[in-house]
């Protein structure tokens, strides 16, 4: 179970954040911020408002969008600032930004499935546990769709030796696929070089990196479970207005060169910087 904090500063609309760190060159820069200043944040009036529990650990940055309508069963509840916030169970949240309600909560789990258990025996990597779903930082245009659009990758299986990853794009307001998009299954057919790291594996492709949107283009990245053997490093693509796929790149497709830590000639993945994080405070600030 993870818990998330946030603290607001006041109730104007914030800077929305619709993708990793902010912006695409990922320097996670506000370059509008005007209130958090030392002498602020050191005051009384700064401070944490509220936690939600969710039903799974968070990796994934949560997203913030202003002004944003929201429909619940079908009936308008007029526009809010939303969070929107994904969770390894395989789970997307929407909650007021400013007074913590839950809008809709959607699984992205299909029946009969579930997220991947870290200790599953294809899998054995215990750097993200206990399940693995939604690990990415998901991306949202607010143009796509009648009500704007978050692409989100998650994870799970069948627990019958089907390992399944999958593009969704989540209406904003609604919480449900967009009608006709998808989800769709990314499994790139192999490209040319010597397989096993010609061939995308889920059980060792980790998607890791925040999704990217350029140009009406998403870019996912993929990366490995604790280097377990075989992988490369891997960029798929996708057009946003159908998901279907764009492009693909492997960085390590005939294995080579070998090294002392992988022999076999596996690496070259395509993660991020940092530490993976299981809780996350969020701010959200104003000028």
């Amino acid at each position: 179970m993870a818990a998330i904090a946030l603290a607001l500063v006041c109730s104007a609309l914030a800077t929305d954040i619709l993708t990793s760190r902010g912006d695409n060159a990922r320097t996670g820069l506000n370059a509008n911020e005007t209130v958090l200043t030392p002498s602020f944040v050191s005051s009384a009036s700064f401070g944490l408002v509220y936690n939600n529990s969710v039903d799974g650990q968070v990796y994934a940055q949560p997203l913030y969008v202003s002004n944003q309508l929201i429909i619940v069963n079908g009936q308008s509840q007029g526009t809010h600032n939303v969070l929107y916030v994904a969770t390894e169970h395989d789970s997307l949240y929407a909650f007021d930004a400013d007074t913590s309600v839950l809008y809709w909560k959607t699984s992205l789990l299909p029946t009969g499935e579930s997220p991947v258990q870290a200790n599953d025996p294809n899998i054995g990597c215990s750097d993200l546990v206990p399940e693995i779903g939604i690990t990415a930082t998901p991306v949202i245009d607010k143009s796509a769709g009648p009500n704007g659009t978050i692409f989100v990758v998650a994870f799970s299986t069948n627990g019958s030796g089907g390992y399944f990853n999958r593009l969704h794009a989540i209406d904003l307001a609604t919480g449900h696929d967009q009608l006709g998009l998808g989800p769709v299954l990314i499994n790139p057919a192999p490209v040319i070089g010597t397989s096993p790291f010609n061939t995308f594996n889920p059980t060792r492709q980790r998607g890791r990196a925040g999704l990217l949107l350029l140009n009406g283009i998403i870019y996912t990245s993929w990366a490995s479970y604790c280097d377990f053997s075989p992988f490369s490093g891997w960029i798929i693509a996708y057009y946003e207005n159908s998901l279907s796929q764009a492009a693909v790149f492997d960085s390590n497709p005939n294995g080579s060169p070998p090294s002392s830590d992988l022999p076999d000639g596996s690496g070259n993945g395509i993660g991020r910087t940092g530490p993976l994080q299981r809780s996350i405070p969020i701010t959200i600030s104003t000028s």
